[in-house]
């Protein structure tokens, strides 16, 4: 594998980490600003929904001024607004600071994923992207684990300092990452926004757009509200432990090239499917009040999660024919807005009916994803 796309998985690995750096803290955060359960989502909740927005800047921008500025700058921006947000003296201030992180994001995330298409070609692009999804798990799991465990012993501003320190170490990385030779500038930044929207009279793409929608907001509703779930009895879990429940996110390292060895042989609409019906399941099983059953819970979860959305990345990299990081944007816009509900309303929920509410909301809208699919695809069929 290229050198330059394994520098880009560290650097996707370092952007999720600076991401969710707040979810294992959610609890102590609440109790720091005296915040609602809900009210201290928005830190994840914010941010997500800037970032969702600014995916569809950015990946148009890239078409046109190419993949690496973009990812380079946005890296370095993304690394400062983290430092800052260790230093935030209020709500207000930190809050701030996470929506810039949101809005820096997608420069990595978004023109990775279409610097990595372009450079494998399409007889690569499940396997490759396949890394890319193991790369977002991995940053993803060590940034709950570390920032749970740091926070609960050295304090909050240091979970979010040594988040924003490993951002800026990848972000220098990138400075020796190289153009792609495949890429071909897009033309006009109005040409390239055209060539984005086009994707909505794609009904695969629409399908796939749906996928990660659901997809993420039902991730979010889980993991958000999970802390808040452990914190109390009959768990009783302290922020560290909280923090070693995130390693379940392992399971999703195995899903992601599995995926694509399934995509190859069944194709994606069915991985999509089967694996949208293995989180159900595995939600439901999250009912059950013995630890050890829901960590078996937990990675049933993030392993079907991650399996579906591997394949659903591969399904719409390859079912756009040009501007693929305009399609890109408008996926991950669609995953992230999801991701961003997903962390905030099911808070409505949670107040009146606990955990069940949660899960009311998520299975709901995996349900809603799993129709999008079928139906979409099979009228692109006709």
């Amino acid at each position: 594998m290229p050198w330059a796309i394994v520098i880009l998985y560290l650097n996707i690995m370092a952007a999720f980490i600076v991401l969710y750096t707040p979810q294992a803290l959610l609890v102590p955060l609440a109790a720091h600003f005296a915040l609602s359960p809900a009210e201290v989502s928005l830190s994840l909740s914010l941010t997500v929904l800037s970032l969702a927005f600014a995916s569809l800047l950015v990946g148009p921008l890239s078409d046109r001024w190419g993949r690496k500025p973009v990812i380079l700058l946005s890296a370095f921006l993304a690394a400062l607004a983290a430092l800052l947000s260790a230093l935030a003296q209020s709500w207000g201030q930190f809050l701030a600071c996470r929506a810039l992180i949101g809005l820096c994001l997608p420069g990595v995330m978004t023109v990775s994923v279409a610097y990595i298409a372009e450079e494998v070609g399409e007889g690569g692009a499940a396997r490759a992207l396949g890394g890319y999804i193991a790369a977002t798990v991995t940053g993803g799991l060590l940034s709950r684990f570390l920032s749970g465990f740091i926070g609960d012993y050295w304090g909050l501003p240091q979970a979010f300092l040594s988040s924003g320190a490993v951002m800026l170490l990848s972000a220098l990385a990138l400075s020796r990452l190289p153009s792609p030779k495949a890429f071909q500038q897009g033309g006009s930044m109005l040409k390239s926004y055209l060539g984005m929207l086009s994707h909505l009279k794609n009904l695969k793409l629409l399908g796939g757009f749906a996928v990660g929608f659901s997809l993420f907001f039902a991730f979010m509703a889980v993991f958000s509200y999970l802390p808040f779930y452990v914190a109390a009895p009959p768990f009783s879990l302290s922020p560290s432990h909280t923090g070693l429940l995130y390693l379940v996110y392992g399971a999703g390292i195995f899903a992601s090239p599995l995926a694509a060895t399934w995509v190859k042989r069944f194709g994606p609409e069915k991985v999509i499917i089967i694996a949208m019906t293995g989180v159900i399941l595995a939600n439901l099983l999250s009912l059950n009040a013995n630890l050890w059953g829901l960590i078996l819970a937990l990675l049933g979860i993030c392993f079907s999660n991650f399996t579906a959305q591997a394949s659903a990345t591969a399904y719409v990299a390859v079912n756009a024919p040009r501007y693929k990081a305009g399609a890109s944007a408008l996926y991950l816009f669609s995953y992230y807005l999801g991701g961003s509900l997903g962390a905030y309303l099911p808070g409505v929920l949670w107040l009146r009916l606990g955990w069940r509410g949660v899960l009311l909301s998520t299975i709901s809208m995996l349900l809603l994803g799993i129709f999008a699919i079928y139906q979409l695809s099979l009228r692109s069929k006709l």
